[in-house]
């Protein structure tokens, strides 16, 4: 297993440990960073495009831009 892999996995982790919506910046602090890498944002990138996580971008909520926020897609 890559190193990309296995970031998704420490994602995945993060997001299933929550149990529900998490921003990018959560995200990032439970990895015990400030904000996430644009390897970690690649990556969860791909994780939504593979189905594995739902991610929602909302442009409203946010006054410094559009707010992201993921979690884990349910099995189907």
């Amino acid at each position: 297993m890559g190193p990309l892999a296995e970031r998704r996995q420490q994602l995945l982790q993060v997001l299933r440990i929550s149990g529900g919506w998490l921003r990018r910046q959560d995200i990032a602090r439970a990895l015990g960073q400030e904000q996430l890498s644009a390897e970690d944002s690649m990556a969860l990138d791909q994780l939504a495009e593979k189905g594995h996580v739902i991610q929602e971008i909302s442009d409203n909520l946010a006054p410094q831009g559009e707010m992201v926020r993921y979690r884990v897609s349910q099995p189907k």
